[in-house]
């Protein structure tokens, strides 16, 4: 009968066991909160250094288009999302309006050229009629002198003399008479009265309100003012009020981030860092 093969155990020494045990402990004591204290400053420092913000929006630099008269859109010459010039034709609103408005504009200068046209002519004729009566009022004061000695000699009778003095009267009324009328009439004429028709203040208020309805006409046709993209256009048909927008052109510019961040966070933010966006819109990409 063989003898059975016993397996051999061995077990650890008091030694190993001691070892093992202050190997335990000083992990414990030391390497686990060194760690953790690792890891703590680790997050302190990373939080500390990096803000972020969700309250951010993407912006770009637009310009409102407005009418500057008002008016119904006749036609509207580009579409939504064009690329245009500055200057481009974008709307035109109906100018019939505005057309009368020039005629009626043209027909008030021409009314107040044919006034400062009458006024002259009236001042010809007064002036005329002034110099007769001058004439008549010295040849009744050459008269009244005649008579005057003729009575002292009692030559003529009393009421020659007296009739020589009332034609005088009269003659000198006349002429002050005429002479306020032709002062009247320079009145009127103004600076017109050399000949320059168009520095009569009626005449200038007319041209402007013809300048101010030409221009008018011109503004029913609604252009780029810069280069751009055109949105949010208006329809054939719309009543467009002065002032009040009617479209927008955004430029062709890179667009820029507007991002809202506290107070507290912006103590280390500087020029020149680096900034990581995500767009809701483009979740899968960075920039």
């Amino acid at each position: 009968m063989n003898d059975a093969v016993k397996p051999h155990v061995a077990a650890p020494s008091a030694n190993s066991q001691g070892t093992a045990l202050r190997t335990r402990r000083v992990f414990l004591l030391w390497v686990v909160p060194l760690l953790v204290a690792a890891t703590a400053t680790v997050v302190y420092f990373s939080g500390q250094r990096y803000v972020s913000s969700e309250n951010a929006f993407v912006k770009t630099d637009h310009t409102t288009v407005s009418a500057e008269v008002s008016g119904t859109i006749k036609a509207v010459l580009v579409t939504e999302n064009q690329p245009v010039a500055s200057g481009t034709p974008l709307l035109e609103l109906d100018a019939v309006g505005r057309q009368i408005e020039v005629q009626r504009a043209e027909a008030r200068v021409a009314a107040a050229r044919m006034r400062i046209s009458t006024l002259r002519a009236q001042g010809r004729e007064k002036r005329s009629e002034l110099s007769v009566a001058q004439q008549d009022a010295r040849f009744a004061d050459r008269e009244l002198s005649r008579l005057t000695g003729l009575a002292e000699r009692r030559l003529v009778a009393q009421t020659s003399l007296d009739t020589a003095e009332r034609a005088v009267a009269a003659a000198r009324g006349k002429v002050e008479i005429l002479t306020r009328d032709v002062e009247q009439l320079e009145a009127q004429l103004g600076d017109a009265a050399g000949g320059d028709t168009d520095r009569h203040p009626d005449v200038a208020t007319a041209r402007a309100e013809l300048a101010q309805a030409r221009l008018d006409e011109t503004r029913t046709r609604i252009t780029a003012p810069r280069a751009g993209i055109v949105a949010r256009l208006p329809h054939v048909g719309d009543r467009l009020e002065a002032g009040k927008p009617a479209l927008a052109i955004v430029a062709n510019q890179a667009p820029w981030i507007e991002a809202n961040l506290k107070e507290t966070e912006l103590e280390f933010v500087r020029v020149g860092q680096p900034v990581l966006i995500r767009v809701d819109t483009y979740g899968s990409r960075d920039w």
